[in-house]
């Protein structure tokens, strides 16, 4: 009878376990893809800054061309 109750309680831990560890590995994944896309993110920000001065460098250099 005891024995019987024994596993129950260790199939219920393991159980509890195997969930805990899911759980675990769910969040580092997520956790390394939200990462991943902020860098991402920051990336693409750093390009369109750079667009941004490039039109206006390009911009300047026509407005030179034309005023000679």
């Amino acid at each position: 009878m005891m024995l019987r109750k024994m596993n129950i309680k260790i199939e219920t831990i393991v159980t509890l376990l195997v969930v805990i560890v899911s759980v675990g590995v769910a969040y580092g994944s997520l956790t390394t893809r939200v990462a991943t896309l902020e860098d991402k993110t920051d990336m693409i920000l750093q390009m369109s800054i750079d667009i941004s001065v490039i039109k206006e460098k390009v911009s300047n250099i026509e407005q030179k061309i034309n005023s000679r």
